[in-house]
């Protein structure tokens, strides 16, 4: 027989197991059931019109959803529809019928579901990669609310061209948020056709890339069509004292693409994490990231090819040349190959062990290695 405790004691001692097993106490007792079913339903991922149903039944402490859902789903979610504690959304639109009225339901439904939960939000996803150019997403973007917790922007979206791709619905989410936004991810695929991509003075005329985001401490920027580098570190460097992580996922950057981008930083700035995509890994560009970024703690390298740099001490023994890299605050390296052509890299991860004493983690390829410090 168990004893009757009061809720607050069940409550207090489920906060000291994991949530895993709480979960599993959901038959121990009536408190226990109430204690479980809201760690248990505290996410949800739906995928069908069904699963909002589901969704009602626990609205009252859901903080987060992901609504995976054929825009024809949409038909059956009432705009008036509201969670209380939703601080995560996150929406992967994509369609089933080219004839259903896609712009009726964003505007009608989706868009007042999204401002429904204003109040709340912290985290906003929005990704369409898979809706073949079809949704007006602008018009979307330009209804949403002024939301006055949110940190976190990242918008998913095809990039046809400058001409037909509006970017105004991307410019007001911006403003409105500027001064309090700390995270911001696009990614933006595309032209289709070489002939569409932009010059470098098209692509940063857009406003969107004006707003000024005086807080933003992680930048996250997929864009295939990367015009010009140079811009691109002009750009970048209105973020200079507050960005503490960036990430560039573009075609493979050169050595003097990477020297471009990091001379926008200096040591006195707060850039602790990078990841980058380069054409080639070598002593040399290691030695320049060094160099110019001293306190980098975190770099993720996906790379194209190895430099075949050798002498007697073996494959990049010059490692040890170079003084910068011993003082390195370095502690966690990631180095993938971008294809498979490299099947081995032990020897390269043990002369990277030997110049970088400060390194807690090194993965490459697929090998990770611990210090054990």
């Amino acid at each position: 027989m168990f004893v009757n405790l009061p809720f607050e004691i069940w409550a207090r001692i489920a906060s000291f197991l994991p949530v895993q097993v709480v979960k599993k106490l959901y038959s121990l007792n009536h408190a226990m059931f109430e204690i479980a079913m809201k760690e248990k339903y505290r996410a949800l991922l739906l995928e069908s019109p069904g699963d909002i149903l589901k969704a009602l039944v626990i609205l009252a402490e859901l903080r987060s959803l992901t609504l995976d859902i054929m825009m024809e789903g949409y038909q059956s979610l009432s705009p008036t529809i509201v969670f209380p504690l939703l601080e995560r959304l996150s929406i992967v639109l994509s369609h089933a019928y080219c004839s259903t009225d896609h712009k009726s339901l964003i505007h009608n439904v989706l868009a007042p579901f999204v401002n429904n939960h204003h109040s709340t939000l912290r985290i906003f996803h929005l990704s369409t990669l898979g809706s073949l150019y079809i949704f007006d997403i602008p018009s979307f973007l330009s209804q949403l609310q002024h939301f006055p917790h949110l940190e976190t922007f990242r918008l998913w979206h095809p990039f046809v061209s400058i001409q037909q791709s509006d970017s105004t619905g991307v410019s007001h989410v911006l403003r409105l948020h500027s001064e309090h936004l700390l995270e911001l991810s696009l990614h933006a695929k595309g032209p289709i056709q070489y002939s569409m991509y932009p010059t470098a003075e098209q692509w940063y005329a857009q406003e969107f890339l004006k707003v000024k985001l005086p807080k933003l401490q992680v930048l996250d920027l997929d864009i295939e069509l990367y015009p010009d580098i140079i811009q691109t570190s002009s750009y970048l460097g209105q973020f200079r004292h507050s960005l503490k992580s960036l990430k560039l996922s573009v075609n493979m950057l050169s050595y003097e693409d990477v020297r471009e981008i990091v001379h926008t930083f200096s040591e006195q700035d707060r850039l602790s994490e990078l990841q980058m995509a380069i054409g080639v890994l070598s002593p040399q560009l290691l030695s320049l990231l060094a160099s110019e970024l001293p306190s980098l703690d975190i770099l993720f390298l996906e790379f194209d090819k190895l430099s075949s740099s050798a002498s007697n001490g073996g494959v990049w023994s010059d490692l040890l040349v170079y003084p910068q890299i011993h003082s390195w605050k370095l502690r966690y390296l990631t180095a993938e190959p971008s294809n498979d052509a490299f099947e081995d890299l032990r020897e390269y991860e043990q002369q990277i062990r030997a110049a970088f004493p400060r390194l807690k983690k090194l993965k490459m390829g697929g090998n990770q290695s611990n210090s054990g410090c």
